[in-house]
């Protein structure tokens, strides 16, 4: 079992963590995820969350479930439209050219629906039914651009390299990971075990702050960031998944996403992997009202998924 022992350098105490929760990999489809061409390992995934609300009259023959039906494919093809409107921008904005050719987009029925409900309508019909729902949508693309093209330019899209001290690690010997962003982002780090245990190693109680900045390159442990810990091998080996998740905002954390104890160091996810990124994705409480239309629903945000691969095996 992987085993992730924290040695107290002024304390002398040897902290011992066993992972013991089961989670799968979300994963996102191959339409949308791309292979870093300097490391097949790390696997990444581009999205950004729009949300909408969405007014309708229809038919009053038409049943309630059916009106609300065609209220949400209304929403989900004004979410792409407005994704798409946003991504080309930054594009545009970033000095590419021919943007929209290196955009790879889902259709509208693909789109992870990360919240809906059903809103008071401000419009009434005699002739047919109002229906009003709030939508927000994750829009999982793919950018057709080198992910070191990416990582030099802070106007693309938000992306997050990470690595490795060595991609195959045996028993005993201490794992290292190191990660930088092309711009300010707010990032978590998940390890997932070969048997499936998730836990989560940043934030963490030795570093609190889930903020990066570009031109700089995180290690994880860090002894001069005081991370006195390191992460070494043990039981089960097999392959063991890195899994990073990044916003341009602050993840949101609206309830407790992981058990913690006050004087445990690492949170251990007591929620699966795919609810724990649902979670942390939603930008609900996370933004303001816009001034121009005094709602929230002009709220947009990028997200950055990345999953490192590495084998652990019990001796050379």
């Amino acid at each position: 079992m992987q085993k992730l022992i924290c040695k107290a350098l002024l304390l002398f105490i040897i902290i011992s963590l066993q992972l013991q929760t089961s989670g799968k990999l979300w994963a996102q489809s191959p339409e949308t995820s791309q292979v870093d061409n300097e490391n097949s390992g790390y696997i990444i995934s581009r999205s950004i969350v729009c949300s909408a609300d969405i007014y309708t009259i229809i038919d009053k023959d038409i049943s309630a479930e059916k009106a609300r039906q065609k209220a949400v494919n209304a929403g989900r093809r004004k979410i792409l439209h407005k994704g798409r409107a946003l991504i080309l921008e930054i594009l545009h904005n970033s000095g590419l050219k021919n943007g929209e050719e290196q955009l790879q987009l889902p259709t509208a029925d693909e789109l992870v629906i990360v919240e809906q409900k059903e809103i008071q309508s401000p419009i009434s019909s005699t002739s047919g039914r109002a229906t009003a729902i709030f939508m927000t949508a994750e829009i999982c693309y793919k950018l057709k651009l080198p992910l070191s093209e990416t990582l030099s330019n802070p106007a693309l899209p938000l992306t997050v390299k990470l690595w490795a001290s060595q991609n195959r690690y045996y028993a005993g010997e201490a794992m290292k990971f190191f990660f930088q962003s092309n711009r300010d982002c707010y990032l978590t780090l998940i390890d997932q075990a070969p048997d499936g245990t998730l836990l989560q190693l940043l934030p963490n109680g030795f570093r609190k702050d889930e903020i990066i900045h570009p031109d700089k390159t995180y290690q994880l442990p860090d002894l001069l960031a005081g991370d006195f810990y390191s992460f070494n091998v043990s039981a089960p080996f097999g392959t063991e998944k890195i899994i990073i998740f990044a916003g341009d905002g602050p993840l949101n954390r609206k309830s407790e996403l992981a058990e913690k104890e006050k004087t445990e160091l690492f949170q251990k996810l007591k929620l699966p992997l795919e609810d724990f990124r649902k979670e942390l994705i939603s930008i609900r409480n996370t933004t303001t009202t816009t001034p121009e239309t005094n709602n929230d629903t002009n709220r947009s945000q990028q997200f950055f998924t990345g999953y490192l691969s590495l084998e652990t095996l019990i001796k050379k």
